[in-house]
């Protein structure tokens, strides 16, 4: 069993030391208090995977603790040509971001079973996690991350939305030979099936090309690549649509999700299920010293994992958010899509999002109009057609039927 040294004490107490708090007081999620909800005899489900209280209480532990948790950082080199040595105060969303890639990655090299407990000293573990490490050449460091998001329009230092951080990972997710792994940013609210075949039998020199002008190559691959897929959606205008949560928690049941992230400014969380009418999180908001491991010796990486995740009502949640769903071949896919259909888009007059088999160039019997989220308001009981469109951090459209 791995046991603390004095140096990894320290390193947590600063950590605590440094949080940085939200609007929202989370509660820690395995702490129970007269104020929150005894989960004894019920379900808690994380990413697809349910475990009973409290019988599997030592499975709950383990599960969670192996998921890789990124967090604020600081003391790494500067960012481009910036004074940028620490993403406190603007990089959440980008963390959220890398945790999300970072369970797809475990998904495809270890599996959804892999515990680190078990396992920590394995050489693929540390290839993965040395992909986000805090320097500019790494993969999916935070220095890269950001500097790709000057090309989406932000400048670094700034914070990103759930759309925008899905197409950054997106765009460097071409330069990563090493997993082959394909990322799929569903528009306007409909996952269409013929665009994630696109994307997951194209050759990985080609995708560059096929996201700046949408030219399909003649040479396709035989087999599919693995997959993430990212839904941008807002499920309702300053809160969560009380129609909706249900719809919501079917995700974290799916064998292929890997979370959910959202939250607005300063404020974002990465939701990895849930426990009655709560949801369970990772929270990026601890800004821990910058680490590096080394793939040939021991290294701790505590820093890394998280033992108390957090908790906050569905209802709490910020409405802007995106479903991930991790699928490692053309099975799974399908399976997703089958069990989206049947729980999550079925008996709803307003679901979610669409799934169709090809690119719909218009919407019948939809009108649309484009609204200012900060400048529009409605009461919460008029909420129950909102929909929105992910192209724009601070606009959704409003659908009426």
């Amino acid at each position: 069993m791995y046991h603390p040294t004095k140096d990894t004490i320290d390193i947590l107490f600063e950590a605590c030391l440094t949080y940085e708090p939200g609007q929202m007081e989370p509660i820690d999620f395995l702490e129970g208090n007269s104020k929150s909800n005894d989960f004894s005899g019920s379900v808690v489900w994380i990413l697809g995977k349910d475990h009973f209280l409290p019988k599997c209480i030592d499975d709950l532990h383990k599960d969670i603790s192996s998921r890789l948790w990124l967090s604020y950082r600081k003391g790494f080199q500067t960012i481009g040509n910036t004074n940028f040595t620490s993403d406190k105060g603007w990089g959440c969303m980008l963390r959220c971001g890398q945790m999300i890639l970072a369970e797809s990655l475990i998904r495809l090299h270890l599996g959804r079973d892999w515990l680190c407990s078990e396992d920590k000293e394995n050489i693929i573990y540390k290839k993965i996690l040395k992909l986000f490490e805090d320097k500019r050449s790494c993969t999916y460091s935070i220095h890269q991350i950001a500097l790709m998001g000057v090309c989406k329009g932000k400048t670094v230092g700034q914070w990103f939305g759930p759309n925008t951080i899905g197409h950054v990972l997106r765009q460097l997710s071409t330069f990563d030979s090493w997993n082959d792994l394909r990322i799929h940013v569903a528009m306007d609210t409909c996952l269409t099936k013929s665009d994630v075949e696109n994307v997951a039998t194209m050759q990985l020199e080609d995708l560059q090309n096929f996201y700046d002008t949408g030219k399909h190559p003649s040479n396709r691959l035989a087999s599919w690549r693995p997959v993430l897929v990212i839904i941008p959606l807002r499920v309702g205008l300053c809160t969560v649509n009380p129609i909706y949560v249900e719809y919501l928690k079917a995700c974290f049941e799916c064998e292929q999700s890997v979370g959910i992230i959202g939250g607005k400014p300063n404020q974002a969380l990465y939701f990895i299920g849930y426990a009655g009418e709560e949801v369970v999180f990772l929270d990026p908001h601890v800004c821990q010293p910058c680490t590096f491991t080394d793939e040939m010796e021991d290294f701790d990486d505590s820093s890394y994992h998280c033992t108390a995740p957090g908790r906050i009502p569905f209802l709490s949640m910020d409405p802007s958010l995106a479903l991930c769903f991790f699928c490692k071949d053309e099975r799974e896919f399908k399976a997703l899509c089958v069990f989206l259909e049947e729980r999550v888009l079925k008996d709803i007059s307003s679901p979610l999002f669409e799934i169709t088999q090809h690119r719909l160039h218009t919407r019948e019997n939809i009108s649309c109009r484009t609204v200012s989220a900060k400048s529009y308001s409605k009461s919460q009981g008029d909420e129950q057609m909102v929909c929105s469109s992910p192209s724009s951090e601070e606009e959704y459209e409003l659908i009426e039927g």
